[in-house]
Order: structure tokens, then C-alpha cells, then sequence
């Protein structure tokens, strides 16, 4: 399978090449360094191929590690602790997981990295997710 990469209506490209100077940038994007080398950047909903999509960019000394991507529909899926339900997250994974195949990524392991879908009970939450290998 090809590396994951998706180009965003702003014209950045998500890939293993994205710099963390380029996501710093962006409008609305919301930053928390770990203070250990991980810098994690939360980005606001994107308009692709018919969906709001939501991406968290995890940077590693500057070099992208790994994502996790959602769609963004609140009135299928809530919006924040007052409106939650792990059936309301596991179907947003999944409607995610669905999404990505649709756009040519089906989850799975690759010579490049991995592609995973599912809900995550620690953090309370549905998405799909890209990890490179590094």
C-alpha cells in the first residue's frame, strides 16, 4: 500500500515529510509539548471529500510520529464529556475506519508504518490513527 498521505484544503500535505514548522503555523491549532522531544498539535475540523475531519499531529524532535484522525459530527457522535458514550465512540471509529478505506487506506500493517481504527477506553474515545515506522 502507498505511505498515508492526505493534502488538506490549506494546502499541507500529511505525510512522513509534514515538518512541525508547517503545522505550527496554522490557524486555531492548539499546541502541548510534552517537554520530552513529543510535541502533540490539535488542529481544527477540515473539510475533506464530504466529512469534517478532525487530525492530532504527534511530532517527535520535530519529525511526525504518528496521528489520530475523527470525523466531526457532533450530533452523531457529541461533543465533549457531557454528551459522551462509548457507543457513540466506537461508532465514530468506525465511521472513521470507513472513511479511510473509501480514500484508499485500509487499516493494517505496512512496510512504512500502520493504520489502526478502534476506541481507546483510556482516553475515552473513538478515532483511526497513522504511526510511522521511524
Amino acid at each position: 500500500m502507498r505511505k498515508f498521505e492526505i493534502k488538506l484544503p490549506n494546502g499541507i500535505i500529511i505525510s512522513s515529510k509534514l515538518l512541525e514548522t508547517e503545522v505550527a503555523i496554522i490557524d486555531d491549532v492548539r499546541k502541548n509539548d510534552m517537554g520530552n522531544g513529543y510535541v502533540l498539535y490539535c488542529m481544527p475540523p477540515v473539510e475533506l471529500n464530504n466529512e469534517k475531519i478532525v487530525f492530532n499531529l504527534c511530532f517527535y524532535n520535530g519529525a511526525l510520529n504518528s496521528l489520530n484522525m475523527s470525523i466531526y459530527n457532533p450530533d452523531l457522535y457529541g461533543h465533549g464529556w457531557n454528551d459522551f458514550s462509548e457507543e457513540k465512540e466506537r461508532a465514530c471509529a468506525k465511521e472513521t475506519e470507513n472513511w479511510l478505506a473509501i480514500n484508499g487506506y485500509k487499516t493494517g500493517k505496512y512496510s512504512w508504518g500502520e493504520i489502526w481504527a478502534g476506541y481507546d477506553a483510556k482516553s475515552g474515545s473513538g478515532h483511526a490513527g497513522v504511526r510511522y515506522a521511524l
